[in-house]
């Protein structure tokens, strides 16, 4: 869905920086173990968005993966993949997206 109220940008990618399928994402950047830095394909009016992120492993764990997300500046986003106890992983899939004014 492209419109009023949908998603300025998203994104599916790998820990090798590979993206599977985006919307509005130019690239994705690895900064250390499941820190990555999205980065927006369109300049935003300003960095009050609200990023949201999940993320998921093909690893056989006890426990729950999640991935977190959150603004940097109108142009890039912080998403960080751990596991419940904070531990950062670099997972097979992060998904990530944010919302706000594109004016």
């Amino acid at each position: 869905y492209i419109g009023q109220n949908s998603a300025i940008a998203w994104a599916h990618f790998n820990s090798s920086n590979t993206i599977a399928e985006s919307y509005n994402v130019s690239s994705v950047s690895r900064i250390s173990t499941g820190m990555y830095e999205v980065n927006i394909s369109v300049t935003l009016p300003n960095s009050n968005y609200v990023a949201v992120a999940g993320a998921s492993s093909s690893k056989n764990s006890n426990g729950t993966y999640v991935g977190s997300a959150f603004p940097k500046d109108t142009s890039t986003w912080f998403h960080y993949s751990h596991w419940t106890n904070g531990n950062a992983y670099d997972l097979s899939h992060n998904f990530s997206a944010i919302f706000g004014d594109r004016h």
